[in-house]
């Protein structure tokens, strides 16, 4: 109901993937004419810090990471049922907030161990963004959506990416990457990353690393918004302006 009425009472829809609009175009005949393709971006990550890393027990590239909120449609389950049967020797790291609720507890609770880190959530970019950049492989498990940050920020990390295949994370990653939609295609996708040679790593990294330079950095998205500003003609009232400046 709030997206038909969203759509309805919108002058302008943005949407935020190729997808979302595609979606939006399907089923509502009037969204076409209204919607700009406007995605989220990311900075590149290039921090080390050794001391993070000392803090948390981590080694560089010595780990399999998740930076998540903890919930079903998230596929965290699915992602660590698979880890668990494939032959790695990093450690799988989860990063989200622990609520007090009974699909968090219980996750936690049976999955908790020396291989399988729950840390929290860390919210000081001055931690987070270390850790992002030194894992061995960034797996995104969100299965719904259009541009999902957390996933910009480990392609702009250089990370190795193993996402659940749907059409929203083909889109971002450019069908570039890994991608799973089983607990078996979890352990054969890891397994495959542990068989890696560092020049085939490497350009895993590379593409993560080009896609956000290319096609979701800060330059191209504001410019994007500068032109739907000035189609709409904002741009020439002195107080909105300002604020866009």
């Amino acid at each position: 109901m709030s997206e038909g009425l969203a759509v309805r009472l919108s002058d302008y829809i943005i949407a935020d993937s190729e997808e979302i609009k595609r979606h939006l175009c399907r089923s509502y005949k009037s969204a076409g004419k209204k919607i700009r393709v406007i995605e989220y971006g990311s900075a590149l990550n290039t921090a080390i810090n050794a001391a993070v890393l000392g803090k948390y027990n981590l080694e560089h590239n010595n780990y399999y990471l998740i930076v998540s909120r903890l919930e079903p449609e998230n596929n965290l389950q699915m992602i660590i049922d698979g880890y668990r049967n494939a032959k790695a020797q990093s450690p799988l790291i989860i990063i989200g907030n622990i609520n007090d609720n009974q699909y968090v507890t219980k996750l936690v609770k049976n999955n908790n161990s020396e291989n399988i880190r729950f840390f929290g959530g860390i919210y000081d970019r001055n931690e987070l963004n270390p850790i992002r950049y030194s894992c061995k492989a960034y797996i995104h498990g969100h299965s719904v959506g259009g541009t999902n940050p957390s996933l910009l920020e480990a392609m702009g990390s250089g990370n190795i990416i193993l996402a659940h295949d749907n059409e929203f994370n083909r889109e971002v990653t450019a069908d570039g990457q890994f991608y799973f939609n089983s607990t078996d295609q979890v352990t054969e996708r890891v397994n495959n990353i542990e068989s890696l040679t560092q020049d085939e790593a490497e350009k895993y990294k590379k593409s993560s690393i080009d896609r956000i330079k290319d096609k979701y950095n800060w330059e191209i998205i504001l410019r994007k918004y500068e032109d739907l500003f000035a189609e709409l003609n904002i741009l020439n009232y002195p107080d909105l302006q300002k604020n866009v400046t």
